[in-house]
């Protein structure tokens, strides 16, 4: 059956997310995500999905696209060792490690259609007859291997109309990172397939034409070393990475102590609401939480022409308020309406840096 129009979206402001690094990264383990997609399947309704790595991390600093896609996702997990690290060290409690290839798995168990695009040369083909041959409630409903190009020479209808024929409840990309997301960008408002993803090495891992690093490896943060063997043309892409590490760290680090000192000098948080006509100012100040800014930030965005946000002198929003505000710029963003943040002080300059901006 081919759907005929794209599914609607969920909420953006019922997400438990997190601000840091200028990526937005939703909480809860790899049961919250699988469940996320689940129910993003039956409900028909549209959950673009991304997963973080260090590199991914390191990349969109650079590239405001890049970032730019991960800001338009309905889902963010933290993929990776040194991400998960980064957020324990900025103070998030307890955060966990989500990889792609960790979440295809763990769907397998899930009666879902799935369709891969992409891959190396007959990686696609591969995995589909894979994974139809193992007979889990998981089936490959369709798979296309669309050459080296890019993106716009990939996006013609004869790459788009196989896809929409499959009606796939999940599709896999795998184009290399950032190809992959400005892929689906580019095109996922034209596919009314509920789940996309850009899940990279998911495609070669289930042909087999990829192995996957040991257990042991994976949980000790080494799957980089055997990855360099697998394909030694990545050590550059890690070298890279390592390198902006420390300063990584250290801004963590920073941001953990900011975030310490910001709440015990806060009073207790207020929120002024300002109304001039069609603009709306917010004046943010004291200790600020997700489930105090979320129905004021809901409305505001769905309300106001222009919107402006007054971080105060005394403001101490926590990781999880400035994922709504995160989530409030962002939305501001796609649509083109006026949005700022505006810290009045240096502490909170500070603050907005590491984990508003880039």
């Amino acid at each position: 059956m081919t759907r005929t129009a794209p599914p609607a979206r969920h909420d953006p402001f019922d997400r438990d997310v997190i601000a840091l690094f200028g990526l937005p990264f939703d909480l809860g383990g790899i049961e919250a995500a699988a469940a996320r997609v689940t129910a993003a399947v039956a409900a028909q309704e549209r959950l673009f999905l991304s997963t973080v790595n260090l590199d991914w991390l390191v990349q969109a600093r650079r590239d405001a696209d890049f970032r730019a896609s991960a800001l338009a996702s309905d889902w963010v997990t933290m993929d990776g060792v040194p991400v998960v690290e980064l957020a324990r060290l900025a103070g998030v409690e307890g955060p966990e490690k989500v990889a792609g290839s960790d979440l295809f798995d763990r769907l397998k168990s899930e009666r879902l259609g799935v369709f891969f695009f992409g891959g190396r040369t007959g990686a696609a083909e591969a995995a589909a007859a894979a994974l139809n041959a193992a007979g889990g409630p998981m089936h490959a409903v369709g798979w296309q291997d669309p050459g080296h190009g890019d993106v716009a020479s990939m996006s013609t209808e004869a790459h788009l109309s196989p896809i929409r024929a499959a009606a796939p409840d999940l599709l896999v990309v795998s184009l290399g990172a950032r190809k992959g997301q400005a892929w689906l960008m580019t095109n996922a408002g034209e596919l009314a397939v509920p789940v996309v993803s850009h899940l990279g090495a998911v495609v070669d891992f289930t042909a087999g034409t990829v192995s996957r690093a040991p257990r042991f490896m994976q949980v000790g943060g080494f799957e980089w070393a055997w990855r360099i063997g697998q394909d030694p043309a990545l050590w550059r892409r890690y070298k890279d990475d390592f390198g902006a590490l420390p300063a990584l760290v250290r801004g963590a680090v920073t941001l953990r102590r900011l975030v310490g000192k910001l709440a015990a000098d806060a009073a207790e948080g207020t929120v002024d609401v300002e109304r001039n006509g069609t603009r709306t100012t917010l004046r943010l100040r004291g200790r600020l939480t997700a489930e105090a800014l979320r129905p004021i930030l809901r409305r505001a965005v769905a309300e106001a022409d222009q919107c402006r946000i007054v971080l105060e002198r005394g403001a101490a929003p926590d990781l999880r308020a400035l994922g709504q505000l995160m989530i409030a710029e962002s939305i501001r963003e796609r649509r083109g309406t006026p949005f700022s943040i505006e810290p009045e002080a240096p502490d909170i300059v500070n603050l907005v840096s590491l984990t508003l901006r880039t």
